[in-house]
């Protein structure tokens, strides 16, 4: 089965009031990600490619992914007239920390911490993401980097909790 990770960056944490500034998407085990960049404001064209990328694959596996990026993805879609992405198998793996593991923190950044991962997250001053968000170039570059990042530690974080044994079920969206 065809199994992909992704992460979104965004403007804002609700659809309705921000938009894409970049996805990535990466089939696991491949060497290259692919970048999706929004030019402008207008996130559409990004929307239904990133819909359509992720489609193609028999599981999608993010990090708080059922709570954020796939409803900001449906909205954002829902408010341009497109239509939503289909239903997946989808492995959320902040859930699966929550179910399988008793840290202080589920997020990814102490995931990668805890398993002494040898790739790690990066961090995003406010000051960066506002100016991504009016479109400096210098700062969307330095949010894909983030982007492109998390995707990264999040295949080693999925790698890992799939050899050890801690992943046993996927379930389809609702």
């Amino acid at each position: 089965m065809r199994t992909c990770l992704f992460d979104i960056e965004s403007t804002h944490l609700k659809a309705n009031f921000g938009h894409m500034i970049c996805a990535v998407v990466k089939e696991y085990h491949r060497r290259r990600p692919c970048i999706y960049i929004v030019k402008g404001t207008d996130d559409k064209k990004l929307c239904v490619k990133l819909r359509n990328k992720l489609e193609k694959y028999d599981i999608i596996v993010g990090h708080y992914s059922k709570k954020f990026d796939v409803p900001f993805l449906n909205t954002r879609l829902f408010l341009q007239g497109e239509q939503r992405k289909k239903k997946q198998f989808h492995l959320d793996t902040c859930f699966l920390s929550r179910a399988k593991f008793a840290l202080n923190s589920n997020r990814l950044d102490m995931l990668a911490k805890s398993m002494e991962l040898d790739v790690q997250k990066t961090g995003i001053l406010p000051r960066i993401w506002n100016d991504a968000a009016l479109g400096d170039d210098e700062a969307i570059k330095y949010v894909v980097d983030h982007c492109v990042k998390d995707v990264l530690v999040l295949e080693k974080v999925y790698s890992r909790m799939l050899e050890l044994g801690f992943i046993d079920t996927i379930r389809k969206e609702s």
